[in-house]
């Protein structure tokens, strides 16, 4: 299948996703923050069918930029597909009881190599890595032995 041109805008998506991977149209697509170079959204389903028993899901495009001198390929969403998918499937969830807490990676639902398009469970209830740092949401001697346990397990 052809790759489509340019999916820039929710409205792209939603368009391509009905008219090319029809189980995955959704009712509502809303662009999510956080995405620096991908246009992520949270889709509800329009019908759940087998593929996926969520009510909504997470949306991760990727395009190719470009500068002067520099290249970042739509193509790097292939390897986003392979770790999530290993990850998912090769390491069970961490659970950590001083902190009540699951370490785990979302679920791939699906791979839209058509279009770099990733279709992952919504996890939008767990606080990401990213935050939980940032936010001082644990110390440093606890970020510090959690980066080295990834770091292992990887």
């Amino acid at each position: 299948m052809a790759r489509p041109t340019k999916l820039t805008t929710t409205s792209d998506l939603s368009t391509y996703l009905s008219t090319t991977h029809p189980h995955w149209t959704s009712t509502n697509l809303i662009k999510l923050s956080g995405g620096t170079v991908n246009l992520i959204c949270r889709g509800t389903l329009a019908d759940k069918d087998a593929k996926s028993p969520h009510t909504t899901v997470i949306i991760k495009h990727a395009e190719t930029l470009s500068g002067p001198g520099w290249s970042f390929p739509a193509s790097r969403a292939d390897d986003e597909q392979l770790v999530l998918a290993t990850l998912h499937t090769s390491f069970a969830p961490v659970a950590d009881p001083a902190f009540g807490a699951v370490v785990r990676t979302p679920e791939l639902l699906e791979y839209l190599d058509d279009s770099y398009t990733l279709m992952m469970e919504d996890a939008s209830e767990a606080v990401d890595m990213k935050s939980f740092l940032v936010n001082g949401l644990i110390g440093e001697e606890v970020a510090s032995g959690l980066g080295g346990a990834l770091g292992v397990s990887v």
